[in-house]
């Protein structure tokens, strides 16, 4: 198993992690609800492309796991320990928070079969309402895993180029024709293969294959049909932004041109290592604290401050509880 430990991934999930919670804390919240004061000298329109972030470094970190596992079993309840325990926490305290929200949030409330269906992790996959509307990163995230789990179980771990190639070809074509059919087959190809979202998982495995010089020139090839499949997928904007995230991941950690230790200090290791429980628990909790401070008079963006503060400091409980948790299950499961 492979031992280093890349600091500068820490510094790439925490921008990913403020950028997403600033997008919801300005434009979000704005779109949804309406801030008092219009519009925000702060609108941080481009947040939502930190979720593109997430899912390049899930790919990167997945050859790692893909390499070191030879059950898919074993793999995909690890996976399930390291998500399950807080987004469990995470949902019952959302649901809390918004059931005592008042009647500003009603609208935000699920019926107890939507609320059971949630436990899944997947509600949208069933018609459900998410009880909050970040898990549905969270379906494509264990769609991933499944894949992964087919690589192991059917040992292709030395095909992942040629997997790779295969499975953004598939992308392109299944896009392209869902853009002038949308056939039923087409659109299940497309939740199975998460062809929307195939790109940015697998320029994230080139990343690594680049990193650890496994790659061969066809790994150029996949990068630039990952390109074509986000711009058909999500438009110019997103594919300039994960063009040039590409780039800068590309110098910093394949060419190991290193951050100064002064940039990827402790507090990115912090954000970083509470990403996941803060990406579960800001957004509707926040939208909670923005509503009453803004009744209060509290309208300034600088206020936002403070849902942040009491955003971080719920994610670091639920992290230390996710630990803790984690740990036993580890150890009974001999994990």
């Amino acid at each position: 198993m492979e031992k280093e430990k890349i600091k500068e991934l820490d510094f790439f999930r925490a921008i990913a992690a403020v950028l997403v919670l600033l997008y919801h804390y300005t434009t979000r919240y704005n779109i949804s609800f309406g801030h008092i004061k219009t519009p925000y000298y702060l609108d941080v329109s481009f947040g939502c492309m930190g979720v593109s972030i997430f899912f390049i470094l899930c790919g990167f970190l997945s050859i790692l796991k893909i390499n070191s596992q030879k059950s898919a079993k074993k793999f995909l309840v690890k996976r399930l320990i390291r998500l399950y325990p807080a987004y469990l926490i995470s949902m019952f305290l959302t649901s809390l928070i918004i059931a005592l929200a008042g009647e500003e949030f009603n609208d935000r409330c699920v019926s107890m079969k939507d609320w059971f269906i949630n436990l899944t992790m997947v509600p949208s996959y069933f018609g459900a309402k998410p009880i909050d509307g970040v898990y549905w990163t969270l379906g494509i995230e264990i769609i991933f895993y499944v894949l992964v789990a087919v690589i192991i179980t059917f040992k292709k771990q030395n095909n992942i180029e040629k997997l790779s190639l295969i499975w953004i070809v598939v992308s392109v074509i299944t896009n392209t024709l869902l853009v002038y059919n949308k056939n039923s087959i087409l659109k299940a190809l497309r939740i199975l293969c998460i062809t929307e979202y195939s790109q940015l998982f697998i320029i994230g495995i080139i990343m690594k294959l680049l990193y650890k010089k496994e790659n061969t020139k066809l790994s150029y090839i996949i990068i630039l049909l990952c390109f074509i499949n986000q711009y058909i997928t999500l438009g110019i904007n997103y594919t300039v932004f994960v063009l040039i995230f590409t780039i800068i991941f590309y110098i910093i950690i394949v060419k190991k041109i290193r951050i100064s230790e002064k940039v990827n200090n402790y507090f990115i290791a912090f954000i970083a290592k509470i990403s996941y429980p803060l990406y579960l628990t800001h957004q509707f909790i926040g939208f909670v604290i923005i509503n009453k401070l803004e009744k209060l008079g509290f309208i300034n963006e600088f206020y936002i401050l403070i849902p942040i503060a009491i955003s971080i400091g719920i994610a670091y409980l639920i992290n230390k509880a996710e630990l803790y948790i984690r740990n036993i299950l580890n150890n009974k499961l001999n994990i």
